[in-house]
Protein backbone atom coordinates (compact mmCIF):
# COMPACT_ATOMS: atom_id res chain seq x y z
CA UNK A 1 0.00 0.00 0.00
CA UNK A 2 0.91 3.67 -0.01
CA UNK A 3 1.07 5.04 3.54
CA UNK A 4 1.01 8.80 3.92
CA UNK A 5 4.80 9.27 4.41
CA UNK A 6 5.42 7.62 1.04
CA UNK A 7 2.71 9.66 -0.69
CA UNK A 8 4.12 12.88 0.74
CA UNK A 9 7.63 11.93 -0.31
CA UNK A 10 6.45 11.15 -3.82
CA UNK A 11 4.72 14.50 -4.31
CA UNK A 12 7.85 16.30 -3.06
CA UNK A 13 10.03 14.39 -5.55
CA UNK A 14 7.55 15.12 -8.34
CA UNK A 15 7.54 18.82 -7.41
CA UNK A 16 11.34 18.99 -7.53
CA UNK A 17 11.43 17.23 -10.90
CA UNK A 18 8.74 19.49 -12.38
CA UNK A 19 10.79 22.54 -11.38
CA UNK A 20 13.99 20.86 -12.57
CA UNK A 21 12.46 20.03 -15.94
CA UNK A 22 11.41 23.66 -16.26
CA UNK A 23 14.85 24.95 -15.34
CA UNK A 24 16.69 22.68 -17.76
CA UNK A 25 14.76 23.35 -20.95
CA UNK A 26 12.04 20.70 -20.60
CA UNK A 27 9.44 23.12 -19.29
CA UNK A 28 6.58 22.01 -21.53
CA UNK A 29 6.97 18.39 -20.47
CA UNK A 30 7.31 19.36 -16.80
CA UNK A 31 4.21 21.57 -16.93
CA UNK A 32 2.22 18.87 -18.72
CA UNK A 33 3.23 16.23 -16.15
CA UNK A 34 2.41 18.52 -13.24
CA UNK A 35 -0.95 19.53 -14.70
CA UNK A 36 -1.87 15.96 -15.60
CA UNK A 37 -0.96 14.70 -12.12
CA UNK A 38 -2.93 17.47 -10.42
CA UNK A 39 -5.93 16.82 -12.66
CA UNK A 40 -5.72 13.13 -11.78
CA UNK A 41 -5.83 14.09 -8.11
CA UNK A 42 -8.99 16.17 -8.67
CA UNK A 43 -10.69 13.39 -10.63
CA UNK A 44 -9.92 10.75 -8.01
CA UNK A 45 -11.07 13.04 -5.19
CA UNK A 46 -14.35 13.58 -7.02
CA UNK A 47 -14.73 9.84 -7.58
CA UNK A 48 -14.01 9.27 -3.89
CA UNK A 49 -16.58 11.92 -2.91
CA UNK A 50 -19.26 10.31 -5.04
CA UNK A 51 -18.42 6.89 -3.61
CA UNK A 52 -18.96 8.26 -0.12
CA UNK A 53 -22.25 9.91 -1.12
CA UNK A 54 -23.54 6.72 -2.73
CA UNK A 55 -22.67 4.55 0.24
CA UNK A 56 -23.79 7.18 2.78
CA UNK A 57 -20.90 6.53 5.13
CA UNK A 58 -19.21 8.89 7.56
CA UNK A 59 -15.49 9.49 7.18
CA UNK A 60 -13.70 8.64 10.45
CA UNK A 61 -11.45 11.39 11.87
CA UNK A 62 -8.17 9.53 11.23
CA UNK A 63 -9.07 9.21 7.53
CA UNK A 64 -10.53 12.72 7.12
CA UNK A 65 -7.38 14.32 8.49
CA UNK A 66 -5.18 12.42 6.05
CA UNK A 67 -7.49 13.24 3.13
CA UNK A 68 -6.74 16.89 3.83
CA UNK A 69 -3.01 16.14 3.99
CA UNK A 70 -2.95 14.37 0.60
CA UNK A 71 -4.81 17.17 -1.17
CA UNK A 72 -3.08 19.96 0.76
CA UNK A 73 0.41 18.72 -0.04
CA UNK A 74 -0.31 18.87 -3.77
CA UNK A 75 -1.91 22.28 -3.46
CA UNK A 76 1.09 23.90 -1.75
CA UNK A 77 3.86 22.07 -3.64
CA UNK A 78 2.87 20.61 -7.00
CA UNK A 79 0.52 23.36 -8.15
CA UNK A 80 3.05 26.22 -7.67
CA UNK A 81 5.76 24.09 -9.33
CA UNK A 82 3.48 23.50 -12.32
CA UNK A 83 2.77 27.22 -12.62
CA UNK A 84 6.50 27.93 -12.50
CA UNK A 85 7.19 25.36 -15.22
CA UNK A 86 4.42 26.94 -17.29
CA UNK A 87 6.10 30.34 -16.98
CA UNK A 88 9.33 28.81 -18.25
CA UNK A 89 7.42 27.17 -21.10
CA UNK A 90 6.00 30.51 -22.29
CA UNK A 91 9.47 32.05 -21.88
CA UNK A 92 8.53 34.35 -19.03
CA UNK A 93 11.38 32.84 -17.02
CA UNK A 94 14.90 32.01 -18.16
CA UNK A 95 15.61 28.26 -18.11
CA UNK A 96 19.18 27.04 -17.97
CA UNK A 97 20.55 25.63 -21.21
CA UNK A 98 23.66 23.71 -22.19
CA UNK A 99 23.07 20.88 -19.71
CA UNK A 100 22.00 18.06 -22.01
CA UNK A 101 22.51 15.27 -19.47
CA UNK A 102 20.43 17.02 -16.80
CA UNK A 103 17.78 17.97 -19.35
CA UNK A 104 17.38 14.37 -20.54
CA UNK A 105 17.42 12.88 -17.05
CA UNK A 106 14.88 15.39 -15.70
CA UNK A 107 12.59 14.78 -18.67
CA UNK A 108 12.69 10.99 -18.17
CA UNK A 109 12.31 11.08 -14.40
CA UNK A 110 9.50 13.63 -14.23
CA UNK A 111 7.26 11.34 -16.28
CA UNK A 112 8.09 8.36 -14.06
CA UNK A 113 7.50 10.40 -10.89
CA UNK A 114 4.10 11.55 -12.15
CA UNK A 115 3.01 7.98 -12.87
CA UNK A 116 4.23 6.71 -9.48
CA UNK A 117 2.39 9.45 -7.59
CA UNK A 118 -0.74 8.80 -9.67
CA UNK A 119 -0.50 5.13 -8.65
CA UNK A 120 -0.31 6.10 -4.97
CA UNK A 121 -3.38 8.29 -5.38
CA UNK A 122 -5.18 5.32 -6.94
CA UNK A 123 -4.30 3.34 -3.84
CA UNK A 124 -5.49 6.10 -1.54
CA UNK A 125 -8.79 7.03 -3.18
CA UNK A 126 -9.96 3.75 -4.78
CA UNK A 127 -8.27 0.73 -3.21
CA UNK A 128 -7.95 1.65 0.46
CA UNK A 129 -11.57 2.82 0.93
CA UNK A 130 -12.69 -0.60 -0.29
CA UNK A 131 -10.31 -3.00 1.44
CA UNK A 132 -10.60 -1.05 4.70
CA UNK A 133 -14.39 -1.42 4.72
CA UNK A 134 -14.81 2.35 4.75
CA UNK A 135 -17.52 2.12 2.06
CA UNK A 136 -19.50 -0.52 3.94
CA UNK A 137 -18.73 -4.05 2.69
CA UNK A 138 -15.55 -5.51 4.14
CA UNK A 139 -13.35 -8.16 2.57
CA UNK A 140 -13.06 -9.98 5.90
CA UNK A 141 -16.84 -10.52 5.79
CA UNK A 142 -17.02 -11.65 2.17
CA UNK A 143 -18.39 -15.02 3.31
CA UNK A 144 -21.55 -13.45 4.76
CA UNK A 145 -22.15 -10.30 2.68
CA UNK A 146 -22.10 -9.41 -1.00
CA UNK A 147 -19.91 -6.49 -2.05
CA UNK A 148 -22.04 -3.73 -3.56
CA UNK A 149 -19.47 -1.03 -4.18
CA UNK A 150 -19.07 1.69 -6.80
CA UNK A 151 -16.56 0.66 -9.48
CA UNK A 152 -14.49 -1.37 -8.88
CA UNK A 153 -17.48 -3.10 -7.36
CA UNK A 154 -16.36 -6.65 -6.54
CA UNK A 155 -13.40 -8.01 -4.63
CA UNK A 156 -12.17 -9.62 -7.86
CA UNK A 157 -12.22 -6.24 -9.63
CA UNK A 158 -10.51 -4.58 -6.67
CA UNK A 159 -7.75 -7.20 -6.76
CA UNK A 160 -7.31 -6.87 -10.54
CA UNK A 161 -7.02 -3.08 -10.46
CA UNK A 162 -4.71 -3.32 -7.45
CA UNK A 163 -2.32 -5.33 -9.60
CA UNK A 164 -2.77 -3.16 -12.71
CA UNK A 165 -1.88 0.20 -11.18
CA UNK A 166 1.15 -1.25 -9.41
CA UNK A 167 2.38 -2.87 -12.62
CA UNK A 168 2.09 0.46 -14.42
CA UNK A 169 3.95 2.31 -11.64
CA UNK A 170 6.77 -0.26 -11.47
CA UNK A 171 7.18 -0.30 -15.23
CA UNK A 172 7.28 3.52 -15.37
CA UNK A 173 9.89 3.65 -12.62
CA UNK A 174 12.19 1.12 -14.32
CA UNK A 175 11.87 2.65 -17.78
CA UNK A 176 12.32 6.19 -16.44
CA UNK A 177 15.40 5.24 -14.45
CA UNK A 178 16.90 3.30 -17.37
CA UNK A 179 16.31 6.17 -19.78
CA UNK A 180 17.78 8.75 -17.40
CA UNK A 181 20.87 6.60 -16.84
CA UNK A 182 21.35 6.02 -20.57
CA UNK A 183 21.04 9.73 -21.35
CA UNK A 184 23.48 10.79 -18.63
CA UNK A 185 26.09 8.19 -19.63
CA UNK A 186 25.69 9.05 -23.28
CA UNK A 187 26.13 12.78 -22.71
CA UNK A 188 29.05 12.46 -20.29
CA UNK A 189 30.98 9.82 -22.24
CA UNK A 190 30.42 11.35 -25.65
CA UNK A 191 29.66 7.91 -27.08
CA UNK A 192 26.00 8.84 -27.36
CA UNK A 193 24.04 6.05 -29.06
CA UNK A 194 26.48 3.27 -28.21
CA UNK A 195 26.61 4.29 -24.57
CA UNK A 196 22.84 4.56 -24.40
CA UNK A 197 22.50 0.99 -25.59
CA UNK A 198 25.08 -0.21 -23.08
CA UNK A 199 23.41 1.66 -20.26
CA UNK A 200 20.02 0.31 -21.24
CA UNK A 201 21.29 -3.26 -21.30
CA UNK A 202 23.06 -2.80 -17.96
CA UNK A 203 19.90 -1.46 -16.34
CA UNK A 204 17.82 -4.29 -17.78
CA UNK A 205 20.22 -6.84 -16.30
CA UNK A 206 20.29 -4.98 -13.00
CA UNK A 207 16.47 -4.89 -12.98
CA UNK A 208 15.92 -8.49 -14.00
CA UNK A 209 14.15 -9.28 -10.76
CA UNK A 210 11.73 -6.39 -11.25
CA UNK A 211 10.83 -7.45 -14.78
CA UNK A 212 10.34 -11.02 -13.61
CA UNK A 213 7.97 -9.71 -10.94
CA UNK A 214 6.15 -7.65 -13.57
CA UNK A 215 5.61 -10.77 -15.66
CA UNK A 216 4.02 -12.61 -12.74
CA UNK A 217 2.01 -9.53 -11.79
CA UNK A 218 0.55 -9.31 -15.30
CA UNK A 219 -0.50 -12.95 -15.03
CA UNK A 220 -2.24 -12.32 -11.73
CA UNK A 221 -4.00 -9.22 -13.08
CA UNK A 222 -5.44 -11.37 -15.85
CA UNK A 223 -6.34 -14.32 -13.64
CA UNK A 224 -5.74 -13.83 -9.93
CA UNK A 225 -5.02 -16.97 -7.93
CA UNK A 226 -5.93 -15.17 -4.72
CA UNK A 227 -8.61 -12.49 -4.38
CA UNK A 228 -8.63 -10.05 -1.50
CA UNK A 229 -10.99 -11.29 1.22
CA UNK A 230 -10.90 -14.85 -0.11
CA UNK A 231 -10.25 -17.80 2.19
CA UNK A 232 -7.51 -20.00 0.76
CA UNK A 233 -5.45 -23.05 1.59
CA UNK A 234 -1.70 -22.97 1.09
CA UNK A 235 0.45 -26.03 0.44
CA UNK A 236 4.12 -26.33 1.31
CA UNK A 237 6.43 -26.25 -1.69
CA UNK A 238 10.12 -27.07 -2.12
CA UNK A 239 12.46 -24.53 -3.64
CA UNK A 240 12.63 -24.46 -7.42
CA UNK A 241 14.65 -22.89 -10.18
CA UNK A 242 13.09 -19.80 -11.77
CA UNK A 243 12.30 -20.10 -15.47
CA UNK A 244 12.59 -16.33 -15.99
CA UNK A 245 15.27 -13.80 -14.94
CA UNK A 246 16.98 -13.62 -12.51
CA UNK A 247 17.05 -17.45 -12.77
CA UNK A 248 17.94 -17.82 -9.10
CA UNK A 249 16.41 -20.56 -7.00
CA UNK A 250 12.99 -19.66 -5.64
CA UNK A 251 12.90 -20.09 -1.83
CA UNK A 252 10.71 -22.94 -0.56
CA UNK A 253 7.25 -22.21 0.79
CA UNK A 254 7.66 -23.42 4.36
CA UNK A 255 4.18 -23.00 5.82
CA UNK A 256 0.71 -24.28 5.06
CA UNK A 257 -2.81 -24.05 6.37
CA UNK A 258 -5.94 -21.97 5.96
CA UNK A 259 -5.54 -18.23 5.41
CA UNK A 260 -7.38 -15.03 4.48
CA UNK A 261 -6.01 -12.86 1.65
CA UNK A 262 -5.48 -9.29 2.86
CA UNK A 263 -3.03 -7.69 0.40
CA UNK A 264 -1.48 -8.23 -3.01
CA UNK A 265 1.54 -6.80 -4.79
CA UNK A 266 3.54 -7.58 -7.92
CA UNK A 267 5.96 -9.56 -5.73
CA UNK A 268 3.69 -11.53 -3.43
CA UNK A 269 0.30 -12.26 -1.91
CA UNK A 270 -0.12 -11.30 1.75
CA UNK A 271 -2.18 -13.74 3.83
CA UNK A 272 -3.22 -14.10 7.47
CA UNK A 273 -3.69 -17.37 9.38
CA UNK A 274 -7.41 -17.41 10.20
CA UNK A 275 -7.37 -19.86 13.13
CA UNK A 276 -6.39 -17.30 15.84
CA UNK A 277 -9.08 -14.91 14.55
CA UNK A 278 -11.87 -17.49 14.66
CA UNK A 279 -11.22 -18.36 18.31
CA UNK A 280 -14.08 -17.88 20.75
CA UNK A 281 -11.97 -15.63 22.96
CA UNK A 282 -10.18 -12.68 21.34
CA UNK A 283 -7.98 -9.95 22.84
CA UNK A 284 -9.81 -6.85 24.08
CA UNK A 285 -9.34 -4.35 22.56
CA UNK A 286 -8.80 -5.95 19.16
CA UNK A 287 -5.21 -6.69 18.25
CA UNK A 288 -4.84 -6.13 14.51
CA UNK A 289 -2.34 -8.38 12.72
CA UNK A 290 0.39 -6.17 11.29
CA UNK A 291 2.80 -8.66 9.75
CA UNK A 292 1.13 -11.20 7.42
CA UNK A 293 2.70 -14.21 5.75
CA UNK A 294 3.85 -13.79 2.16
CA UNK A 295 3.58 -16.11 -0.82
CA UNK A 296 5.77 -15.05 -3.74
CA UNK A 297 3.85 -14.87 -7.01
CA UNK A 298 5.95 -17.62 -8.66
CA UNK A 299 4.51 -19.86 -5.89
CA UNK A 300 0.94 -18.61 -6.43
CA UNK A 301 -0.14 -22.04 -7.73
CA UNK A 302 0.23 -23.26 -4.13
CA UNK A 303 -2.81 -21.11 -3.22
CA UNK A 304 -6.26 -22.63 -3.69
CA UNK A 305 -9.71 -21.41 -2.57
CA UNK A 306 -11.09 -23.45 0.30
CA UNK A 307 -14.10 -23.98 2.54
CA UNK A 308 -15.34 -23.08 5.04
CA UNK A 309 -14.87 -19.37 4.41
CA UNK A 310 -13.46 -17.20 7.17
CA UNK A 311 -16.22 -15.93 9.46
CA UNK A 312 -14.25 -14.56 12.40
CA UNK A 313 -15.53 -11.05 11.65
CA UNK A 314 -19.17 -12.09 11.17
CA UNK A 315 -20.42 -10.62 14.42
CA UNK A 316 -17.35 -8.77 15.68
CA UNK A 317 -14.01 -7.37 14.57
CA UNK A 318 -11.33 -10.04 14.93
CA UNK A 319 -8.37 -7.87 13.86
CA UNK A 320 -7.56 -9.98 10.79
CA UNK A 321 -7.24 -6.96 8.49
CA UNK A 322 -4.65 -4.32 9.42
CA UNK A 323 -6.23 -1.92 6.90
CA UNK A 324 -9.64 -2.14 8.62
CA UNK A 325 -11.08 1.34 9.08
CA UNK A 326 -11.80 0.48 12.73
CA UNK A 327 -8.04 0.31 13.28
CA UNK A 328 -6.97 3.87 14.13
CA UNK A 329 -3.41 2.95 13.06
CA UNK A 330 -4.41 1.43 9.72
CA UNK A 331 -2.68 4.18 7.69
CA UNK A 332 0.67 3.83 9.43
CA UNK A 333 3.49 2.19 7.41
CA UNK A 334 3.51 -1.58 7.97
Amino acid sequence: MSPIPYVRGQVVVLTILVVGAGLFDAAILGACCGLTAFTWLLLLREKYRWDLVRTTVTIPPHRARLDRVVAGDALVTLLPATLLATLFAVEVGHPLTGHGAIHGAAAALVVAAAVIWASSLFDWYLILPRISGQLGPRPCRSAVEVADLPFPGTWKEVTRWWYIHRIVATFAFRVGLSTALAVVIGEISGLHQEARWLAGVAMLLFSSYAFSALWHGVGQAGHAKAIVGQTVRVERRPGKRRRLPPFTKLPPLQFDGRFCVVDVSIESVQIIDVAPHEAESLPVPEKFTRHPNSVLLPNADAIQPTRPSFDGCKARCSGVNWYCIENSRCFEPK
